[in-house]
């Protein structure tokens, strides 16, 4: 289950497949439209199931700890700070550093489903005091959780917040690299640094969608060895099919680990680029989509129209639940990325009239 900030604003459910995947699009409306129809039938309450008792809690943090080099984290005794932001995560990732012997300072790792610390995105805006406890404890890494921990972002240890782009370039170029190559997959939304990074690790990106759900979907068809999206949702599929923030963080500190080297180090592998984001009002959206398809026949189109330049690049997606269409740019420097949105915003009212 997963919520707001404000409890009163939304909350939802997710649900999940017997092989650890998530629900797509279509049968989470799928289910909607059943209940709401209310024309279903009713099991007595000694026909609902069964009871099982087990330590599952146990089993999955075993499995984590199964799947990384724990003798290799332990030996480094890492100092981490861990907000988990008072969901989900609050049982589990505070256990799994402490077994991984790594010195835990916690933050908000209480649970309060009203989520009274911060806002439960851990983007960078919401996690001022993780980054603030990193520099006073002077510790090698900061963790901030989501409500239900499927995500995590990441603070090295100089208290800098690391682009949740370049911490998926960062990992993407890793399994790319122990595979010998590979297909990695990830949204269209996603940065141009981690095609770069993957290419030259000699592997091969494949844009889906957006929606972890179809990014796992079509990582089960081709293999792939690695995926994830540009919030913090990273996919390591010997492990599960679906975006974990509790292996994310097992994952990068065996980097760091390995490497023998901070994050911050880490990171300066990665290309830089500036991402902009706005949204303009979107009421026509085939409109807007045969409009794009004809200025841009060579564009992605497999979701809204990816537009790719030698210099950056423009995605203008359709809101699926909104009247508005999302426009991201990203380039190598502010000035074009700026440029590209301001075009794509003037683009969308062309065709729009």
């Amino acid at each position: 289950v997963t919520a707001s900030h404000n409890p009163r604003e939304y909350n939802g459910i997710k649900f999940v497949h017997s092989d650890g995947t998530e629900f797509t699009r279509e049968m989470d409306e799928e289910s909607e439209m059943v209940y709401k129809s209310k024309k279903f039938p009713r099991a007595r309450w000694d026909k609902v199931g069964r009871v099982e008792e087990a330590d599952y809690l146990r089993m999955y943090l075993d499995g984590m700890i199964d799947k990384v080099d724990a003798d290799a984290i332990a030996t480094r005794q890492f100092k981490v700070v861990i907000d988990c932001g008072n969901g989900a995560a609050s049982l589990v990732t505070p256990q799994l550093l402490k077994e991984l012997r790594c010195d835990v300072v916690s933050l908000n790792c209480h649970h309060d489903g009203r989520f009274p610390a911060r806002n439960s995105e851990p983007v960078e805006e919401n996690v001022g005091m993780l980054k603030e406890v990193v520099k006073i404890a002077d510790a090698h890494l900061g963790i901030a959780h989501d409500g239900d921990a499927d995500r995590a972002t990441f603070v090295d240890e100089k208290g800098d917040f690391v682009s949740e782009d370049v911490m998926l370039a960062l990992m993407a170029k890793k399994y790319v690299e122990d595979n010998g190559g590979g297909v990695v997959v990830t949204p269209v939304s996603s940065s141009r640094c981690v095609e770069d990074v993957v290419k030259e690790a000699g592997g091969e990106v494949v844009y889906t969608a957006v929606g972890s759900p179809v990014v796992v979907k079509v990582m089960k068809e081709l293999n792939a060895v690695f995926g994830g999206e540009g919030n913090g949702g990273l996919i390591f599929p010997e492990h599960l099919l679906a975006r974990d923030g509790v292996m994310s963080a097992a994952k990068v500190l065996e980097l760091m680990a390995l490497e023998n080297k901070p994050l911050s180090e880490l990171t300066k592998e990665i290309p830089r680029y500036h991402m902009l984001k706005t949204k303009v009002e979107c009421r026509e959206k085939k409109k807007l989509l045969s409009g794009l398809r004809q200025e841009f026949s060579e564009a992605n189109f497999i979701d809204g129209a990816r537009i790719d330049f030698e210099d950056g690049w423009l995605l203008i997606r359709p809101s699926g639940t909104e009247p508005i269409a999302r426009i991201f740019a990203e380039a190598k420097s502010r000035e074009k990325a700026e440029e590209l949105l301001e075009f794509g915003i003037k683009t969308v009212k062309r065709i729009l009239g």
